[in-house]
């Protein structure tokens, strides 16, 4: 009888044990469906991610090519109006040595004028001297010295 008993508890055991393999199957295959689920709908969020990614890089390259033009003409239009600033005062400059050229000119032909006159008048002066000088010579001669 107790050999019965135990035989009658080693199947209760066993078959317990295979409804408890059998639920954690069920449970097993649950997770698995879940976690493959799961994996699907990761799957497809980083492949929405990856499109909105690949559309802002295009967006943004796009974006940058504009930029890139727009950077481009203002410089040329920055380039253009230094170029014509550079030009006018390169004629004002040339204007401005040209009429100091001018001016340095008629300075120097006044300076030129003045020391003509200058020397004119030392001439004169010495003319004058020597004539003076040479009527004192005579009239030593004259007198016998």
């Amino acid at each position: 009888m107790v050999g019965s008993v135990v035989d009658q508890m080693d199947l209760e055991t066993s078959e317990a044990i295979e409804g408890l393999g059998g639920r954690i199957d069920a449970v097993a295959v649950r997770f698995d469906d879940r976690i493959d689920a799961v994996a699907v709908r990761l799957d497809d969020r980083i492949g929405a991610l990856e499109v909105r990614i690949d559309t802002l890089e295009i967006r943004l390259d796009r974006r940058i090519d504009t930029l890139e033009v727009r950077l481009d003409r203002r410089i040329d239009m920055l380039e253009t109006r230094l170029d014509r600033r550079i030009d006018a005062l390169e004629l004002t400059l040339r204007a401005d040595m040209v009429s100091m050229k001018d001016e340095l000119r008629a300075e120097i032909a006044d300076s030129r004028r003045h020391g003509d006159i200058l020397y004119e008048s030392l001439r004169d002066d010495i003319r004058i001297l020597a004539e003076a000088v040479a009527g004192i010579a005579t009239r030593l001669d004259a007198r016998g010295m």
